[in-house]
């Protein structure tokens, strides 16, 4: 597994976003000070967030702080190295016997992968070791999900009670329609919490959502190939099978990729 790196590009995606907003409402000669309000952030921005504590239990709202580095990071995962791995575990059991594998087991750092390996070691049956694994993935693939739901449910939320802020500002400039500066300090209200929602919700949180689905993907796809690669070492698969069979569960970019540095090592 590569390691974790803070993704700049999060910055640029968000930045371009919220500038984009600033320059619209300077070109129209505006204050950006017009188009700040307490009450309309109240109930276009932390109330749909408060809402989405609702929609999910407390103990995937309490790894918040962590899903958020996640949304902020990335990782590079070299597939060639990780298949290269396996393929030469596949060689050294065929050779010396899935028992040579105890060695080298504390060398890997994957928990996943050192789980699987030691389940073949002890002599599981294999339709045991892939229903434990599966298990194992089901459950990471639950828990991202649901992380992915928080900010899914704040994307929802957030434009409906933006509505809500809209009819508390025209409430608000109805009752005081005597007087022309409630007037239209509440309908401000109605348009600035509608404004606030909607930028929230789509330039904001629901991009954070497909984000984490995208490393949710990327999850699933590495422990797929530990998984596969450890029930084909299992059954004493021939290593170049092993190689192809893993290969196959690529993308056709990763696949290209592969193959021209096979080509790149092949010709040194």
């Amino acid at each position: 597994m590569g390691k974790r790196k803070f993704d700049p590009f999060i910055i640029v995606g968000l930045s371009i976003s919220i500038t984009a907003m600033f320059v619209a409402i300077l070109l129209h000669g505006m204050p950006l000070t017009t188009y700040v309000d307490i009450a309309a952030f109240l109930i276009a921005i932390v109330a749909p967030f408060g809402a989405a504590f609702v929609s999910v239990p407390f103990e995937y709202i309490k790894d918040l702080p962590n899903v958020f580095k996640v949304i902020f990071s990335s990782e590079d995962v070299d597939y060639s190295e990780l298949i290269e791995t396996l393929v030469t575990t596949a060689e050294k059991a065929r050779r010396e016997g899935l028992l040579s594998l105890e060695n080298d087991i504390q060398d890997i750092a994957e928990p996943f992968l050192r789980k699987a390996i030691q389940l073949i070691i002890d002599g599981t049956d294999p339709e045991i070791v892939k229903h434990i694994m599966i298990n194992d993935m089901e459950q990471m693939e639950l828990r991202h999900l649901l992380h992915k739901k928080f900010f899914d449910e704040w994307g929802y939320y957030g434009p409906a009670l933006g509505m809500a802020g809209a009819l508390v500002g025209l409430i608000a400039a109805l009752s005081g329609a005597e007087d022309r500066a409630a007037v239209t300090h509440g309908v401000a209200i109605a348009f600035i919490a509608t404004l606030y929602a909607v930028f929230m919700s789509n330039a904001i949180v629901l991009p954070m959502a497909t984000r984490l689905d995208m490393k949710n993907q990327k999850d699933i796809l590495i422990k797929t190939l530990m998984l596969e690669g450890v029930l084909s070492i299992q059954a004493g698969d021939n290593p170049t099978l092993t190689r192809e069979k893993l290969i196959s569960f690529l993308p056709p970019k990763v696949k290209e990729e592969i193959a021209a540095k096979k080509e790149e090592v092949g010709s040194k």
